[in-house]
């Protein structure tokens, strides 16, 4: 903004330098979002292929809880873990 008010002082010359310059950061930001947005699609479909996703609903709590070993279920700690 200095630097046009310090090239010009016509009204219409400052208006016009400020609608390009509002344009331009406009556009930067819109192309960025639009980036991102294409990244976190990309990020959530190879999620969803990848074998380590995670599984929805219960059943995967179900499964982590009953393999683990019984002093882990119940939060009691061995002796030795003191």
């Amino acid at each position: 903004m200095r630097t046009a008010f310090a090239l010009s002082q016509d009204p219409a010359v400052l208006r016009q330098a400020l609608a390009a310059g509002l344009e331009s950061v406009a556009g930067f930001v819109e192309d960025m979002v639009a980036a991102l947005a294409g990244q976190l699609r990309r990020e959530r479909a190879e999620l969803a292929r990848s074998s380590h996703a995670p599984v929805r609903g219960g059943q995967a709590h179900l499964d982590l809880l009953f393999a683990a070993p019984p002093t882990a279920r119940t939060g009691s700690r061995s002796p030795r873990s003191h």
